[in-house]
């Protein structure tokens, strides 16, 4: 027999090879991250992959007023949630984060929730502490600053627990002073949310917090996102209503987990979201819609920076792989009228407002002023969120008279700690 090939033959076997060696290393290979992201504008040098689009970071309040001053002060933090499983997952997010803070500044971290699984501890001597605690985070030499998930409400555990071993950590990593509390770092107000508990008692101590800040910056976290494309889905009934009355127009980002995936949600009433779910439990499916620009099916973290006026947010995987890099810009005045790529619901006839669904779509879109879906019969041209109590022009006072937010009762306006928003000029102690 000729065992001469001909080179048309030799390179056929060779190419052969090849593939069965590339099916086999991807057979064996870890999976990848699954991620799907929708291109940024080209407006902002990115160092990595895109996810969202560089955007303005006024949140307004109730009054329209924006910032007077750009913040300059300058924080680098990870955040991450979902992560206590003891399994091999939680430890290479562990490890990542570790030699990601060897490479850049690491202020702090936020821990969203679920600290630890199938439940939360029952006291201050669980073993749980130790392995799945000290031992994977104590190494990074940061606080670590934690709120509750469902998780760790789950019978035998004892919430009030995971508050005392903030006194008795041994690293002096595990932050948690209360339930719900808040703290300032780097010129940024944080707000620590325990979402498994929304009740009125919280609501008007965020309120009273929001009121009395000073900080150029406000970042909640909490466990449960308001919005997500993932297998819980965006916050509804209760929860989705105390969310927006404590969170619209009063913060700047919302980080959250409780769906185990990477996620960058679009803005919502002022605020911009952010799902890190990803620190070692087990996955979820995704579900892209056009509420998100990014959403990843991997384990990993999130580090955050203020640069002066810009919050920048990086994913990374649990390789410590960039998978996507968005910001924030803080401005120190409303937007322009002008061909800016920001819609100003202030400026009559804004171009951007055009390419941002200010026609009849059948949905009010807030930043139009002349959205006719905001005017529709039996509607408050004024009501763009039934939450929000909102005014005729941003910068004014002169509050709508048919939004269903603005109205309280008398017993409303007394000293309650709250401001309402009702209540007409000068009657309500708590608004000074």
């Amino acid at each position: 027999m000729d065992r001469t090939w001909s080179a048309s033959a030799q390179r056929r076997l060779l190419a052969a090879s090849f593939v069965l060696l590339a099916w086999a290393c991807t057979r064996d290979a870890a999976r990848p991250a699954q991620a799907t992201a929708v291109p940024a504008a080209d407006n902002l040098p990115m160092r990595n992959t895109i996810c969202g689009s560089t955007q303005r970071a006024d949140r307004g309040d109730a009054a329209g007023v924006w910032l007077a001053d750009a913040p300059s002060a300058t924080a680098h933090f990870l955040a991450f949630g979902d992560s206590g499983t003891g399994e091999p997952s939680q430890f290479r997010v562990a490890a990542a984060m570790i030699t990601y803070c060897q490479q850049h500044p690491c202020d702090f971290a936020l821990h969203t929730g679920d600290i630890f699984y199938p439940v939360g501890i029952s006291g201050t001597d669980d073993p749980r502490l130790k392995d799945r605690f000290e031992g994977p985070y104590a190494p990074l030499g940061i606080p670590i600053w934690l709120t509750l998930g469902n998780h760790d409400y789950y019978p035998p555990a004892n919430p009030n627990a995971a508050v005392a071993y903030t006194h008795i950590s041994p690293s002096k990593a595990w932050r948690m002073p209360a339930k719900y509390y808040t703290f300032v770092e780097h010129g940024i107000r944080f707000l620590a949310l325990d979402t498994s508990r929304p009740d009125a008692a919280q609501e008007n101590w965020a309120r009273k917090v929001l009121a009395e800040n000073e900080q150029p910056w406000v970042i909640a976290f909490g466990h449960h996102p308001r919005l997500s494309d993932s297998r819980h889905g965006d916050a509804d009934g209760d929860l989705a209503e105390w969310l927006d009355r404590v969170l619209c127009h009063r913060v700047d980002l919302l980080v959250s987990g409780h769906d185990h995936a990477l996620e960058v949600m679009k803005p919502r009433c002022g605020v911009h979201q952010l799902v890190t779910g990803g620190g070692g439990a087990g996955l979820y499916d995704i579900n892209p819609s056009d509420k998100s620009t990014f959403l990843a099916h991997s384990f990993g973290f999130l580090y955050l920076e203020t640069e002066g006026a810009t919050l920048r947010a990086h994913f990374l995987d649990d390789a410590g792989k960039p998978l996507c890099e968005t910001a924030w810009r803080k401005a120190g005045s409303p937007p322009a009228c002008g061909d800016d790529g920001v819609c100003n619901g202030a400026c009559t006839q804004d171009p951007d407002c055009t390419r941002q669904a200010c026609g009849p779509d059948g949905r009010c879109n807030s930043a139009c002023t002349r959205d006719p879906d905001c005017i529709r019969a039996g509607a408050c041209a004024c009501d763009r969120d039934p939450l929000i109590c909102e005014v005729r022009v941003p910068g004014s006072a002169d509050l709508c008279a048919c939004d269903a937010a603005c109205q309280a009762s008398p017993a409303a306006c007394v000293a309650d700690t709250v401001c309402d928003p009702g209540c007409p000029a000068g009657r309500d102690p708590d608004c000074h």
